[in-house]
């Protein structure tokens, strides 16, 4: 038996599905009209391949009357020239190149769809980007590990970013090596009244991951953590109290309730000396910077440096002093 075309099919329509056509069996005649023949047994069942006559010209169902379900045994289901979709033997969906959309749901399968426990996967400036269903984003192509890594170095989150992972080097003891530095200046530094002077340093103790640029920017090379201890020596050449205020600025911008507020005194016969120390913990970005701000009212309140001091031996005295070490 040959394939019978769709397009050869009776074109059943209001009109004519109830036109009655004899059908005789056994020797009977039965008047049977369209509509009910093709309700029944057996031209409800196809014992045959449907095909059309004419590629791209017929629909199974459309937009008003649509088929409740399809079912497809364990072959291919052919979309267009160059697709198709398939099934294996445990029950996943393949398909033999990939899938393109805006935006792909995952999540657990209940009879009404994907439940809210889910998390929706797209694409943000090239990098797979995932959003969970509490709002957590994440760039999912950036976690992975990054390579790099050699003998002796440690894969350390330094940051509180998806990309916040570098390989860092270990002591001998096998712990991570962390940025520091220390500096110290070895002038005098002065001001004028009421204006607002950086505390500037000259010289590098010793350093990793952390410089000076400008002479007062503190400047970290690594994203991280870190606790910046300073001492100032403060000194005030004519008689009297002053105050001296000394607050931290990043990148620019005071940190707000970064101040504290101090008294230097001098009487006849020597001059007044006083030291600000105390430290600042904040997160920093790599490239960015922490100055240690001063000023006072009176223009003869400096910071101070002395040199190697004898009667008895002392070594020289830095007009400031910062320690940088992450944590």
């Amino acid at each position: 038996m040959s394939s019978l075309p769709i397009s050869g099919l009776p074109n059943i329509t209001g009109a004519t599905d109830t036109a009655l056509i004899p059908i005789v069996v056994g020797g009977v005649t039965y008047n049977v009209n369209i509509k009910d023949l093709w309700k029944s047994i057996p031209f409800a069942t196809i014992y045959q391949s449907l095909i059309p006559d004419v590629t791209d010209t017929y629909s199974l169902g459309s937009t008003g009357k649509t088929f409740s379900s399809i079912h497809v045994g364990a072959g291919t289901v052919f979309i267009g020239q160059y697709g198709s979709l398939g099934i294996d033997s445990n029950g996943f969906v393949y398909i033999p190149v990939g899938i393109a959309t805006n935006t792909m749901v995952l999540g657990q399968i209940t009879t009404s769809g994907i439940t809210s426990t889910g998390m929706t996967i797209s694409t943000l400036n090239n990098e797979l980007y995932s959003v969970s269903a509490n709002g957590n984003q994440h760039i999912i192509t950036q976690e992975l590990v990054p390579t790099g890594g050699t003998t002796n170095q440690v894969l350390t989150k330094t940051s509180n970013t998806p990309t916040g992972y570098t390989w860092q080097n270990l002591y001998s003891n096998g712990a991570p090596l962390r940025n520091f530095g220390v500096f110290v200046d070895t002038t005098n530094q002065t001001g004028s009244s009421n204006s607002v002077q950086a505390m500037k340093y000259n010289t590098t103790e010793i350093s990793s991951g952390v410089t000076v640029n400008n002479t007062s920017q503190i400047t970290m090379s690594n994203d991280g953590n870190y606790n910046i201890q300073f001492s100032a020596q403060f000194e005030k050449t004519s008689n009297g109290v002053d105050d001296v205020s000394v607050w931290f600025r990043i990148n620019g911008t005071d940190v707000p309730r970064s101040n504290t507020m101090l008294s230097i005194a001098k009487q006849a016969g020597g001059n007044g000396k006083l030291v600000a120390s105390w430290n600042y913990v904040d997160y920093f970005t790599a490239g960015q910077y922490i100055e240690i701000m001063w000023s006072s009212p009176d223009s003869t309140v400096q910071l101070s440096y002395f040199s190697t001091q004898s009667t008895p031996t002392r070594p020289s005295t830095p007009s400031t002093i910062v320690t940088v070490i992450q944590i």
